[in-house]
């Protein structure tokens, strides 16, 4: 098994609350779970690090 460290970065084109946070973590770990991703999100208004 290969293990490989990817990091992208983006700008939020809107304003980010704690509920949009919460609703993109609630999408993401199923889909991530089945592909076997882990990490984090981080956010740093206006900066997600991924």
């Amino acid at each position: 098994m290969s293990l490989y460290c990817l990091v992208f970065t983006s700008v939020a084109r809107k304003k980010v609350t704690d509920d949009d946070l919460k609703v993109i973590l609630h999408k993401s770990r199923p889909s991530n779970a089945a592909l076997g991703i882990t990490g984090m999100l981080l956010y740093l208004d206006p900066f997600f690090y991924k």
